[in-house]
């Protein structure tokens, strides 16, 4: 797997991958309406040479841990950020083995979670933002809808509905928001995203669907 997506990150220019956004907008939103100090830790799970680690800068987040299989992926961020990059954690991981040291108070996922097709791999890696989310910390979530792609850079993807999604995660995290987006690809085509905010505690409340 890590030689698969290293190849990707050394053949393709990231602005033309399926997933790139030139601003992640959603992304953005749902952290900020966490809630959650600026100065607190964030992860950006499969963070590649995502943008959203220079919109987190931008807004001001100053603990940043952005880790990706792809070394490759991380090698071309840190070149794109200068001297910005010493800002942030770079962690060359499998989710499913994450740094024990690692604790952040808001971990997000666009990139990663749909990915994973069998059951003890989604098991794991619940029980890994279980371990390394802070109590009442936050999830941010999107992943392939149940109308999205089969597969995406020539892997098969898991897809979700809000409801399936949502049960994966419970009784661990609370859903907070939930909705379906339509992410638009370099290609012009339509990628249908579902997007969870989930609160790490015990009991459930009420969920916002768009």
């Amino acid at each position: 797997m890590q030689q698969h997506w290293n190849n990707i990150y050394r053949t393709k220019d990231t602005t033309q991958v399926s997933w790139y956004q030139d601003y992640p907008k959603t992304s953005l939103e749902l952290i900020s309406a966490t809630g959650v100090e600026r100065s607190r830790p964030v992860l950006d799970v499969g963070g590649g040479d995502s943008r959203f680690i220079d919109v987190l800068l931008a807004s001001g987040y100053t603990d940043i841990t952005v880790f990706d299989i792809a070394s490759e992926a991380l090698r071309k961020a840190q070149s794109r950020l200068g001297m910005h990059a010493q800002q942030i954690r770079w962690v060359v991981a499998d989710v499913l083995h994450l740094p024990d040291d690692l604790q952040v108070d808001i971990w997000h996922d666009r990139a990663t979670f749909h990915f994973l097709r069998r059951q003890e791999e989604i098991v794991r890696y619940k029980a890994m933002a279980a371990e390394h989310i802070n109590p009442q910390g936050y999830l941010v979530l999107g992943t392939f809808s149940t109308f999205g792609p089969e597969q995406c850079s020539g892997l098969p993807v898991s897809r979700y509905s809000q409801q399936t999604l949502q049960e994966v995660f419970l009784p661990d995290f609370e859903p907070l928001r939930s909705f379906e987006e339509q992410h638009t690809t370099p290609f012009r085509t339509t990628q249908p995203f579902v997007w969870t905010l989930f609160k790490k505690i015990s009991t459930r409340t009420s969920i916002d669907h768009e």
